[in-house]
């Protein structure tokens, strides 16, 4: 039967199709009938009809679970290749071969590998799973929600999403994408990095996964998956394999790949549940490399494209952050765009606290002096609760609210507790800057109150700062303020922050 058609009844058959993942050596799935049922529900997804997906969310755990383990257990080349070939033997014999063809010849990636062809139906169904409907996971990311849902949906708690744990997630999908037969491994990676990024991002960082995760990334945005990326020292990170897609689907000559990669930077460098700085590891030894691909990437998309944005700053960055002459070398379409987004906004007292303000507003992290849970650490699948005051700090316990209103340093929340009670009565922090300097001024704030509230935020933005902040703060009526022992792409900030200080400056 034609899954166009719908003539059949699709709970029952994704409910056998579970029942035939739970061997994960030898499924007795087809890999062709797999990715028809993926594609089924994601096309389904995005067109708009969510209802399918909420249906199988809540009557198909089974499902969702043996698709999540298929895709992230542990396996050696040899499984691999021995899995290959059971899958090539279950697509020959199965029933469904007038469909088969039809697959075949609207395979959009022009692979048709039986192993890639089953990985993709995967990861289809996983990421329709994940981001379809009101009750999807990714909905759930909002600041008072964790990953159980009031009904039955899946997953209901990390060890449905991760079954061998974070690491061996973060490995396995990198290792799917280093075959490079199709970007969905990475767009999965990424919705699951938006999920649970506290428990997942610290994997990507460590090698040799790090350097796999940059070439790879490296190679989309240079849109060419053969090449070595620009500045690569060193042999490629991946072995010869007799499973690299051989010759590469056709998704290797479109633009494609640039925007995968571009939206997968613009989680990793924006996302949800995001702490100061926490995206800093992964440039660390491969700044030049992602410099000339970011830049690369630059030409094959427009500026006013939803990913460019985070293209650019990826440049700021790492033009900052690094003092080689490469970098002065920045694409002209890159320096037009910096110089009309970003160069214009100072680190003003306004802007400096509102940015931590909305980024508390939508942390669910424990604000504790030291602490810094996440809630995807807590066993308990709900919010930790915020301070009954000013309803934008929380803590994962009492001990941890207790510190942070005595004890935290330079600033105790006893001090800015009310300060920020009195300035969230005037201010709907979502406004535009302008209005929200009018609404500073309507909080009746003297100079050493707004100090002290914009010096609170830029501390736990930027930890490093606290010191110079404090320094800043005695020494408030001289020009000369040490900011010797800061980075020097953190330096000017900080000066400049400092003369709004003094001659306060909104």
């Amino acid at each position: 039967m034609s899954l166009a058609q719908g003539s059949f009844n699709m709970n029952d058959r994704v409910g056998a199709i579970a029942a035939s993942l739970q061997d994960l050596e030898k499924p007795t799935t087809c890999p062709v009938c797999m990715v028809m049922i993926g594609g089924y529900i994601q096309m389904c997804f995005l067109e708009g009809d969510d209802s399918l997906v909420e249906v199988l969310r809540t009557k198909q755990h089974a499902f969702w679970d043996a698709c999540v383990a298929m895709l992230t257990v542990p396996r050696d080349p040899d499984a691999v290749l021995a899995l290959r070939a059971h899958l090539a033997e279950t697509a020959r014999n199965c029933w469904n071969q007038k469909e088969h063809r039809t697959v075949e010849r609207n395979n959009p990636w022009g692979s048709n590998d039986p192993l890639f062809v089953f990985i993709e139906g995967l990861c289809y169904s996983l990421r329709a799973c994940l981001e379809g409907g009101d009750h999807s996971l990714v909905e759930r990311l909002k600041p008072d929600k964790v990953f159980r849902s009031k009904g039955s949906q899946w997953p209901d708690g990390r060890k449905s999403l991760f079954p061998f744990g974070e690491k061996t997630c973060v490995e396995s999908l990198v290792y799917w994408c280093s075959l490079r037969f199709s970007d969905e491994p990475m767009k999965l990676l990424r919705i699951l990095i938006m999920i649970s990024r506290p428990t997942m991002l610290p994997h990507l960082h460590v090698e040799p996964v790090h350097g796999a995760i940059v070439y790879i990334m490296a190679q989309m945005f240079h849109n060419d998956l053969r090449a070595v990326p620009d500045g690569w020292i060193g042999p490629s990170p991946f072995p010869p394999s007799a499973l690299m897609a051989n010759p590469l689907p056709r998704w290797n000559i479109t633009r494609k790949a640039v925007k995968t990669a571009a939206h997968f930077l613009t989680v990793l460098d924006n996302g949800p549940d995001m702490q100061f700085n926490d995206n800093v590891p992964f440039n660390e030894g491969y700044e030049i490399v992602l410099f000339r691909a970011v830049q690369k990437a630059a030409r094959f998309i427009s500026t006013d494209h939803e990913h460019f944005t985070a293209l650019a700053a990826k440049v700021t960055e790492l033009y900052k952050a690094n003092g080689h002459d490469d970098l002065l070398n920045v694409d002209p379409n890159i320096v037009k765009f910096l110089r009309e987004n970003f160069r214009t906004k100072k680190p003003t007292l306004v802007n400096s606290t509102v940015t931590y303000l909305r980024r508390l507003a939508q942390a669910r992290r424990c604000t504790g002096p030291g602490c810094g849970r996440a809630v995807h650490e807590s066993g308990e699948n709900k919010p930790f609760p915020r301070c009954a005051q000013c309803k934008m700090t929380r803590y994962c316990s009492r001990e941890c609210q207790k510190a942070d209103w005595k004890q935290a340093k330079p600033h105790p929340h006893r001090v800015i507790c009310p300060l920020v009670c009195r300035l969230m009565a005037t201010i709907n922090i979502w406004d535009e800057f302008p209005i929200l300097r009018d609404a500073f001024l309507r909080a009746g704030f003297t100079n050493v109150e707004r100090n002290t509230l914009a010096a609170w935020a830029m501390c736990a933005m930027s930890p490093e700062m606290a010191e110079h902040l404090t320094d800043i703060f005695r020494r408030m009526n001289s020009d000369r303020i040490d900011v010797a022992g800061l980075p020097p792409h953190e330096q000017e900030e900080v000066l400049e922050f400092a003369m709004c200080m003094r001659d306060g400056i909104l």
